[in-house]
């Protein structure tokens, strides 16, 4: 906002309701850490990060083995994003210097 005192109320509200997510937060974090529950979330989050890299590795090599297709992937993307340097017109609509809409 442009106003100062809007500004600090927003922000102290917003820090107003994240209490409450924090307390839970802090009790959950508690609660992970008694007995086997904790060994068991350790597990599942190696499980995740294991799994998030084979997707990664799978993406990687389907950028580096597939490279036409990629590019096809992209250009179609872009279609459309804008022509507003050539055209004045920015998604069909006319653009004035410095605006558009």
């Amino acid at each position: 906002t442009a106003d100062p005192l809007s500004g600090a109320l927003v922000m102290a509200t917003f820090g107003l309701a994240t209490i409450p997510a924090l307390f839970f937060l802090g009790f959950l974090t508690k609660f992970l850490q008694k007995g086997s529950l904790r060994g068991t979330m350790m597990k599942l989050a190696a499980l995740l990060v294991i799994l998030y890299g084979g997707i990664t590795l799978y993406k990687g090599y389907n950028f580096v083995a597939h490279p036409q297709m990629m590019k096809e992937r992209m250009d179609k993307m872009h279609e459309g994003s804008t022509d507003g340097t050539l055209t004045g017109q920015f998604n069909g609509m006319k653009c004035a210097p410095g605006k558009c809409g």
